[in-house]
């Protein structure tokens, strides 16, 4: 009795993936995303199975499977190399113009982020109250800066952390919810984590997968959503100061600057680096131009408070001798208290920044214009 022939075997398409080229791969897999590799119909199958030897049978179906399998799996590890990729081109590429889209990112988890730490996270009172009771002289109509006292001493900020948080105050209820003024924080904060974004992205500095950690500070979260210090505020205008400055807006640059002093003093650690830049752009009458327009805006916040007490009010806002307490230091708490409070320490300390700044626009700053001594007979000529 003559055999039966055993069905026709499945091509095999485990040899065709696995020893053919690169090319014939994506062939395959191109054929069975446009639908053209079909399994067998499950009618043939089953005259198959009644027809054919086990061992063919078992053979056929189980190429068929295999090849299906192989070409899925090759599928799935395509679209995983792309997406790897992709995020591979996000997160070192300045130019693949997803910067924006990060960016988007790390705000919508700051966000999150902020909104968990301030229902989750104790609220720690240093300052805010007495920046309000300092505030409310102020607003009560009193312009002596003499007059003006909280629970931590006189007030010592000039006359822009007088208006901002007068502001706050009005809006927490007179400075009684602390809740809300931690959501008033929030945006301050989100603003200037996307105002120091856009400073990277334009100066380049750092790859965009190391713009993520600046989200990870946990000081900053304090300061900002947990402590309601005016740091926040005048970081916020120091920021969208150097936001101006790297777009060549000059006057913008040098008013928000001006305005950051007057929130707080801090911020003119920044006027050295300010200085030489506006230097390099003009020469010297230009940099005093802009000198004079921060010195305007100055004189304007703290025209109030000049007429009612001057000398109140330039003490206060600017005393360059003022002396902190050591348990409120964090950088130089291992001092001993003593050394802390002396004068020859806060003298050694200026000095030694001075030189540390000389060295740094000289060997740094104005290296391409030859040196700090080229850059300032340069904006001598220009005047």
């Amino acid at each position: 009795m003559r055999a039966r022939r055993a069905p026709r075997a499945a091509p095999n398409l485990v040899g065709c993936v696995g020893s053919h080229s690169a090319h014939e791969t994506r062939c395959w897999l191109a054929c069975e995303r446009r639908g053209k590799l079909q399994p067998p119909r499950a009618k043939s199958y089953s005259s198959t199975v009644s027809s054919a030897p086990p061992i063919a049978t078992t053979l056929s179906v189980g190429w068929h499977a295999t090849t299906v399998a192989t070409i899925a799996r090759f599928g799935t590890m395509a679209r995983v190399r792309a997406l790897l990729r992709f995020g591979w081109r996000v997160a070192t590429d300045h130019d693949s113009g997803y910067f924006w889209l990060l960016a988007l990112a790390l705000l919508a988890g700051e966000l999150l982020l902020g909104l968990c730490i301030i229902a989750r996270v104790p609220y720690t009172e240093i300052d805010w109250e007495a920046y309000m009771d300092e505030v409310r002289t102020i607003v009560g109509g009193d312009f002596d800066y003499s007059h003006a006292r909280g629970a931590t001493g006189p007030l010592v900020y000039p006359g822009g952390f007088v208006l901002v948080f007068a502001a706050l105050r009005a809006l927490t209820r007179d400075g009684s919810d602390n809740r809300l003024a931690q959501l008033a924080f929030l945006p301050i904060y989100l603003a200037t984590l996307a105002l120091a974004l856009l400073v990277y992205r334009r100066a380049r500095l750092a790859p965009p997968w190391a713009l993520a950690l600046l989200c990870v500070s946990k000081r900053l979260h304090s300061i900002y959503l947990l402590r309601l210090f005016n740091d926040g505020v005048a970081s916020l205008l120091v920021y969208a100061c150097l936001a101006a400055l790297v777009h060549r807006r000059w006057s913008a640059c040098c008013s928000l600057f001006s305005l950051a002093v007057s929130v707080k003093m801090s911020a003119l650690l920044h006027a050295p680096g300010l200085l030489v830049l506006l230097l390099r752009a003009g020469g010297a009458r230009f940099a005093v131009a802009h000198i004079a327009l921060c010195a305007a805006i100055q004189l304007a916040l703290g025209a109030p408070y000049l007429l009612a007490n001057a000398r109140a009010y330039v003490c206060g806002s600017f005393d360059l001798s003022r002396v902190f307490e050591h348990r409120w230091s964090v950088n130089l708490a291992f001092v001993p208290q003593p050394l802390f409070v002396s004068k020859r320490l806060a003298l050694a300390l200026l000095g030694a920044h001075v030189l540390a700044l000389l060295a740094l626009a000289d060997a740094r700053w104005c290296r391409a214009d030859g040196g700090l001594r080229a850059v300032m007979q340069l904006s001598l000529i220009h005047i």
